[in-house]
């Protein structure tokens, strides 16, 4: 009895194979052998083949005779073209028969994801409905990867089966190697890429701005170059006088894109069709999609007027604002409030829909560009400091200072000093921000020229300041064209002018469009940051703001990250591979 009982335990341990008689069960398991009582009554008998002593079974042989027997690994190797899946070489995507059309599609998959482990399982014939397979009832029980060479173009699968063998009486489980070969072609997405305008779809993104400073085409940089999502899709990118044209394969990609541009920069999306051909006999015709999608020219620092004239815009119609921020939305501030209101209404948002319907009516003033150094001289709280101490000055969100306040400022141009003693007094929002000898950056309105009619464009309640104060500075303003070498000897191109002139466009051309991929993040270097620290990546001081306006506005960091799928806001803290497609032959 103790021989039986030890041959029962064995039987139950083997991992490779099990033989019960009328049962089909899984190896280890000892719930699913004969009950104790069950035992006692089955004698033991000899193996027919090797004499080992076994319980006794349809075919009277012991399990390893059984599996010798019944080999389940040529079972499933066997395929009419071998075990193979598909790759194509330029996007890395495998391919996938779906559907009950039975329609190939190609699938994104790393190596050793879940997706490739059924991807791979899917390919062997006998674990879905093949001859052999289906003779057997051959059942998955489990699946794994073994680790192979990322080059070998081979991929392996440990398989655990269950079969039925002796007409279904017992139950054999195994253990199997399966290897894939990993067969190279090219997927229809990319074959468009080598044919004669393989796009289907443009968008065509644009700021349109006097000045020319297109801030917010650079924001759209520091985007795509965070997102590998919003990269993956496009064709090919072409760069235009004041923004780019992004080519897709399909007008649902195009406008996907626009959508999720809108979150970070305010846009009005418009679309457009031109036919390129038409088959009437078999009703087809080939269509290019055209997505316009124009950026409000407005830009943060922007001196605007909303003029009454227009009609309501907001709290703010018919007076001087400031543009704060711009994300989804422009973010307004009053630029000449008045010392007793309420501080929630100083503070407006313009959206994409109601500048374009008021565009005759929404003025810029004063650029960036055109902004004077100051110092203040005097500083007076108009309210009663909140939080943080009678003298503090907010550092940041976790400082305990609310960000603005309204003050009575004294300011003077740095450039008078020593000069004359002409000074300025007005009322800001950045009391919790500027301290008494800070530099300051703002606009004088004594000295600038607008061509603008002030009783047609603002209330008669509203006073017009000499000075508007934009935002607090630190160190000295570099000059343009600081550094660059008078002395150098220029070369007269042996070409003529015209050719000359010519040559140098179409080098700027390239190096504009260059720069302009590699602020985007195309073409970078896997585990390095797309647009960061490189000689086209994005300037230091447009990434700081970036950065501070992600850091305030917590909703758009979540768009951001929520458009790498959660796992980062970057290419190098995903850890994901460069782009799949190359946007060469721009």
């Amino acid at each position: 009895m103790s021989s039986q009982s030890n041959l029962l335990d064995a039987l139950a341990e083997d991992d490779d194979t099990s033989v019960v008689l009328g049962l089909r069960t899984v190896p280890g398991d000892p719930s699913s052998l004969p009950s104790p009582g069950t035992q006692k009554q089955l004698p033991l008998i000899a193996c027919c083949l090797c004499a080992l002593p076994i319980v006794p079974n349809a075919a009277n042989q012991c399990g390893s005779c059984l599996a010798s027997q019944f080999d389940l690994a040529a079972v499933l190797r066997n395929s009419p073209e071998g075990l193979h899946i598909t790759q194509c070489k330029r996007c890395l995507r495998y391919e996938r028969v779906s559907g009950t059309d039975r329609a190939v599609r190609y699938q994104r998959c790393d190596l050793e994801s879940p997706e490739l482990l059924a991807l791979c399982l899917k390919k062997i014939p006998a674990l879905n409905g093949g001859a052999a397979g289906s003779a057997l009832n051959v059942r998955l029980r489990d699946a794994g990867f073994v680790w192979t060479e990322p080059h070998s173009k081979r991929i392996k699968l440990k398989v655990s089966v269950t079969a039925d063998v002796v007409d279904g009486k017992v139950s054999v489980a195994q253990r199997v190697v399966v290897e894939f070969v990993v067969r190279t072609r090219q997927c229809p997405d990319c074959n468009k890429e080598f044919r004669k305008d393989p796009w289907g779809a443009v968008m065509q993104l644009r700021q349109r701005r006097i000045d020319g400073d297109c801030a917010g085409v650079r924001t759209v940089e520091t985007v795509l170059a965070r997102s590998s999502k919003l990269r993956e899709k496009m064709l090919s990118v072409d760069v235009a006088r004041s923004g780019f044209d992004f080519y897709f394969p399909g007008q649902s990609e195009a406008q996907a894109t626009a959508t999720a541009l809108a979150r970070f920069v305010p846009l009005r999306i418009r679309t457009s069709r031109r036919l390129v051909s038409a088959d009437p006999k078999n009703n087809t015709a080939n269509v290019k999609v055209t997505v316009v999608a124009d950026m409000v020219p407005l830009i943060r620092h922007d001196l605007i007027v909303l003029e009454r004239a227009g009609g309501s815009a907001g709290r703010l119609t018919g007076r001087l604002a400031l543009v704060e921020r711009v994300t989804g939305t422009a973010r307004l501030i009053d630029a000449s409030p008045p010392r007793g209101a309420p501080f929630a209404s100083l503070f407006d948002e313009l959206t994409a829909d109601r500048y374009w319907k008021r565009e005759k009516h929404v003025r810029v003033l004063l650029e960036p560009r055109r902004m004077v150094r100051f110092v203040v001289l005097d500083l007076e709280l108009c309210q009663q400091r909140t939080g943080g101490g009678e003298d503090a000055v907010y550092q940041g969100p976790n400082s305990g200072v609310e960000k603005y306040a309204l003050a009575d400022v004294e300011v003077a141009r740095e450039a008078d000093f020593g000069v004359n003693d002409e000074s300025f007094r007005c009322v800001t929002h950045l009391g919790h921000l500027l301290q008494i000898g800070d530099n300051v950056l703002g606009y004088d309105l004594t000295a600038a020229t607008m061509e603008w009619d002030p009783k047609r464009c603002l209330n008669s309640t509203v006073i017009i300041p000499d000075v508007v104060l934009v935002t607090k500075v630190k160190g000295k303003i570099e000059e343009d064209g600081a550094g660059a070498d008078d002395g150098a000897k220029v070369t007269r191109p042996a070409l003529s002018k015209k050719a000359a002139r010519r040559k140098k466009r179409g080098a700027k051309k390239t190096e504009k469009i260059e720069s302009g991929l590699a602020r985007m993040g195309f073409g970078a270097p896997e585990g390095e940051d797309a647009g960061h620290g490189k000689p086209g990546g994005v300037d230091g001081g447009e990434e700081a703001d970036f950065e501070r306006e992600l850091q305030e506005a917590e909703e758009l960091l979540d768009a951001l990250t929520a458009k790498d799928g959660g796992k980062g806001s970057t290419d190098a803290k995903k850890g994901s591979p460069a782009p799949s497609t190359d946007p060469v032959g721009t």
